[in-house]
């Protein structure tokens, strides 16, 4: 039965893992795992932030100032050249440029124009003095004017007039793709992007092939084509039609790299994994954080490999040292990032944009100051100009040699040839040169503002007050004081900005993009469900900097191990219901507790909500068959018990089906068997009272008889074991589910039944005492005869001891009949009394074993007993001593009591061979409580053993010759 349930088990779970199994592999727990994994990941220890990581933001703040989204080129140019003086070391657009913009107004058009336009007008101006003085010096004839003249204006003003206009032409607008451009060369390491969705913009054959030979990377080793495989599965899963849109040639042949920006969404919508590699024309396009990492890492020779990809001796970015550096991927190929708990601000430092513009207003500021007073001249008494007014010039002067420098240096910013070799590029000393330059010049105005000078010009203007219009003189020192207290501001503003941002961006790895609030450039992490997505950047490049991996275990790992532990489970399937319940689950708790654990407190993830669910629905399942089997179990028990068993076992069985012991046990009890004294003869009368009816009677007669002695079996929790026509079998002691008595007890039940039954038996008999009167039958010879019934006389037999208990029968598909019975030595000994009974005219015997348990304990002296012979039973060699049982105590006369003793005297004379006195107290007793057929069997003993002797090696004991 055992082996057959644990193969339906087992095939039931089976069934569950395979179904589950399909499921799995059809992506319908993925969502659900996608929630799990979220929750599982707010639990777990936030990664460390990369000091080196900044965001650099075009946000609300900026906008508000430069005004809407997109600004001019030169703007983010500028930044650029500023973020380059602040010591960055690298720039990552995550802002796509695939198209070209407009021209813009030059930067300082108005003041160069103007410039020239006065220059223009000076040299007209001195060519008409010129021919002026000619004409009033006689040195040109009257005649000769009007040709003269023309001929001026044809050779002098005519190209003059023509060079202002090219210089207009050329100063007023610029160019400034071209410009930004040329910045992002002069920055360095500044990387665009490549948008590798089919965006429907046309590139150029011999543009494409530049990006390919210089920004794309073939040094993969990709045997089994893993990332082609990879990219077509994230292609199809989103629904992305792949293409190839980088931004325009004009940036591109001046940018260090260009990377990818798209990442990767899930089913739900949220983004926690992306690609590093996809494949383009047999090379790659790395992610736009990973193509910088590999700068980093001084690598660009990979391995792709199963689950992961493998950078080849990789450089630390805090140690320095080298190893091949084996980055985890998910089943297709993806980076599943390890985020920084917070928004992208709280993760990482970040500085909106407009912060490094605001120095270069700061310098514009401290130039207009300059400006100002420069030209606001107050002259010594030699007629000089004061020493200020030639420092801010000297000033000024020192600033267009930088700004020359810096055209000059843009100007050698014309690209990279295929190879990465460049054209033409500045050199460190160059850098290092300008940038001294500009250092030195923001020293110099700091002297400049700090030196004094407004105070020696007040009381220069003081003496001055007497020769010059007063109202000039405080003109002047007005507008001197607030030049040079504008000065002083902006030049310690703009050199504590400068240090505060130093800091702040030195040796940054700066991701520049949109976050501000009309941005779409938002998506969802485990985390938020509204997160600027250039913060996606930053956290896949914090996640290779730090070496901080999320190791994806593939689900049927852990669906396998599930199914083991599953089937581990069925070692169990002895144990009882409640355990199997409990261990397994227990055990599938454990298991979901510990992959989870290992997640939350290591970095090993498996998709396990399918997992989860398997196993709830096999403990679910397991539990259902183990209720189908115990409720089986529980009928089964309730017809069997019920046949033998009172109602309280049989309850006690349906509670604790378990404790059945339906397999054989040792176990030890107290047998009792009763049988009717001469029952053959009663069925016998029976059938010649009643003629055709007799057998009917006979029955209705045995059944209320047996019912009755049964209850008083049954009262005492006493089993019936079974009916052998007019004979009861039952047990005490067993089926015990609870061990509610002890052995003792349950001897001293058996014998207190067995009392009982006796006394339901006078009942009967008085109750059914018509059926015991004469009775005339006419037979079909005409005869008559004269019947009467007997009353019922029961004789029982009792005996304890060890005997084997449990089902016994057959059960099979053909024919099942189980019966719960005892057998053993102990059993037949308690069979044998029963007929003992014959030789005593005794009616209720039992061994010296149920004598002594029962008279025991709490129950000593409880029940009155006649000692009797030892005696050899027919299949037993060793001797058993009788009692035959009288009553309780309590109940008996004194009579009673009396002739007990009496026959107990008599007993002991009898062993010791005094058959004389023996056989007076034994009559004695049989004078006594209108006789003792006991006493009389022993009389007859003495009489003759005194006529005829006994044996030398008599010693009391008796051998029963027969059953």
């Amino acid at each position: 039965m055992k082996n057959k349930n644990l193969f339906i088990s087992f095939i039931i779970k089976l069934i569950i893992f395979l179904v589950f199994g399909v499921l799995f592999y059809s992506g319908i727990f993925s969502k659900l795992d996608f929630r799990l994994y979220d929750s599982l990941l707010t639990q777990r220890k936030e990664p460390a932030a990369d000091p080196n990581i900044m965001l650099v933001k075009i946000d609300d703040y900026a906008i508000k100032e430069l005004g809407e989204w997109p600004w001019g080129r030169d703007t983010i140019a500028d930044a650029l050249l500023r973020m380059k003086e602040l010591g960055v070391d690298t720039a990552i657009f995550d802002i796509e440029y695939i198209s070209p913009t407009k021209n813009g107004i030059a930067p300082a058009a108005e003041q160069k124009i103007f410039k020239q336009i006065y220059a223009t007008e000076d040299t007209v101006n001195e060519l008409i003095s010129q021919l002026s003085t000619a004409i009033n010096a006689g040195y040109v004839r009257a005649s000769e004017v009007p040709s003269l003249v023309s001929q001026m204006i044809a050779e002098n003003i005519e190209p003059t007039f023509e060079n202002l206009q090219t210089y207009i032409a050329e100063n007023m607008s610029r160019d400034n793709d071209e410009y930004f451009a040329r910045c992002l060369q002069f920055f360095g390491k500044a990387y665009l992007t490549i948008n590798h969705d089919n965006l429907g913009y046309d590139i150029t054959n011999e543009d494409k092939q530049y990006i390919i030979k210089r920004m794309l990377t073939d040094k993969i080793e990709d045997v089994s084509n893993l990332v082609e495989l990879g990219n077509e599965y994230t292609s199809i899963s989103t629904g992305e039609e792949r293409g190839f849109n980088p931004a325009m040639n004009k940036l591109m042949t001046r940018a260090h790299g260009a990377n990818f920006t798209n990442s990767v969404v899930d089913s739900d919508g949220v983004r926690r994994r992306i690609q590093l590699l996809v494949k383009f024309n047999d090379t790659y396009i790395n992610q736009l954080a990973f193509g910088p990492f590999l700068e980093i890492a001084d690598s660009n020779t990979l391995v792709r490999e199963k689950d992961y990809l493998i950078v080849k001796n990789a450089k630390n970015a805090y140690t320095g040292k080298r190893k091949d550096l084996k980055i985890p991927l998910d089943s297709n190929g993806r980076l599943i990032i390890n985020y920084r708990h917070g928004s992208s601000d709280e993760s990482f430092k970040n500085d909106s944009i407009i912060n490094i513009i605001h120095l270069d207003t700061f310098e514009e500021q401290i130039l207009v100051c300059l400006n100002n007073i420069a030209q606001q001249a107050v002259y010594e008494n030699d007629g000089s100009e004061m020493e200020y007014t030639r420092a801010a010039w000297y000033l000024l002067d020192e600033y267009d040699t930088i700004t020359n420098m810096k055209d000059q240096l843009l100007s050698k910013c014309t690209g990279f040839n295929e190879d990465g070799s460049v054209i033409d590029g500045i050199t460190p000393d160059e850098y290092s040169e300008y940038f001294n330059l500009r250092n030195q010049f923001y020293k110099d105005v700091n002297e400049f503002a700090s030196a004094g000078y407004l105070e020696t010009v007040i009381q220069r203007l003081d003496k001055l007050a007497n020769q010059l219009d007063k109202e000039t003189v405080e003109e002047l020192k007005t507008y001197l004081t607030e030049d040079f207290d504008n000065l002083k501001y902006f030049s310690d503003s703009f050199n504590d900005f400068m240090k505060e941002l130093r800091e702040l961006y030195q040796n940054a790895y700066c991701i520049i993009g949109n976050t501000a609030t009309s941005t779409t450039d938002i998506g969802a992490t485990p985390y938020i469900t509204k997160y600027m997505n250039v913060g996606i950047h930053a956290n896949v490049l914090n996640t290779l900097l730090n070496e901080d991996f999320i190791y994806n275990v593939r689900w049927q790992w852990g669906f396998l191990l599930a199914f083991a532990l599953s089937i581990f489970m069925l070692t169990f399937i002895k144990a009882s219901n409640a355990k199997q319940n409990i261990i397994t689950f227990i055990a599938y708790l454990i298991y979901c507790l510990v992959w989870g654990g290992l997640f939350v407190f290591s970095k090993y993830y498996i998709q396990f909500i399918g997992t989860i669910l398997c196993l709830v629905v096999d403990l679910a399942a397991g539990i259902g068959y183990r209720f189908f089997l115990s409720n089986k179990e529980k009928q089964f028990i309730t017809q069997i018990a019920s046949s033998f068993a009172n109602k309280d076992t049989v309850n006690e069985l349906r509670k604790n089906p378990d404790a059945f012991k339906t397999e054989g046990q040792k176990k030890c009890i107290t047998a009792l068997f009763s049988d009717i004294q001469k029952f053959s003869t009663l069925s016998e009368s029976i059938g010649k009272l009643y003629g055709d009816e007799g057998p009917n009677k006979l029955i209705e007669i045995l059944n209320e008889y047996l019912g009755q002695m049964s209850n008083e079996i049954l009262r005492n929790s006493g089993n019936i074991d079974k009916y052998e026509g007019d004979a009861i079998i039952s047990m005490f002691g067993a089926p015990d589910p609870m061990n509610t008595h002890t052995p003792e007890e349950w001897a001293y039940l058996c014998l207190d039944s067995a009392i009982r039954m006796k006394k339901v038996e006078v009942e009967f008999n008085q109750k059914h005492a018509d059926l015991f009167e004469p009775k005339e039958i006419t037979h079909e010879d005409g005869r008559k005869e004269i019947i009467q019934l007997k009353p019922l006389q029961t004789r029982i037999g009792v005996n304890s001891g060890e005997a084997f208990v449990g089902l016994m029968g057959s059960k099979t598909d053909t024919f099942s009949k189980l019966n719960y019975t005892m057998i053993g030595d102990t059993v037949n000994l308690a069979s044998r009394l029963e007929g003992v009974n014959k030789a005593y005219g005794s009616w209720i015997m039992c061994s010296d074993d149920t004598w002594n348990m029962a008279d025991s304990g709490a129950h000593k002296g409880a029940i009155a007993a006649k000692r009797l012979d030892q005696v050899r039973v027919v299949g037993r060699s060793t001797p058993v001593q009788l009692y035959s049982i009288i009553g309780f105590t309590s109940e008996l006369t004194q009579e009673q009591s009396e002739q007990i003793d009496v026959f107990h005297a008599a007993l002991d004379k009898y062993l010791t061979r005094d058959f004389a006195n023996a056989g007076k107290l034994f009559m004695q007793a049989n004078s006594m409580c209108g006789g003792d057929p006991i006493a009389l069997v022993f009389a007859d003993r003495c009489k003759n053993f005194i006529e005829n002797g006994v044996a030398d090696d008599w010693d009391g004991v008796i051998n029963m010759t027969s059953k």
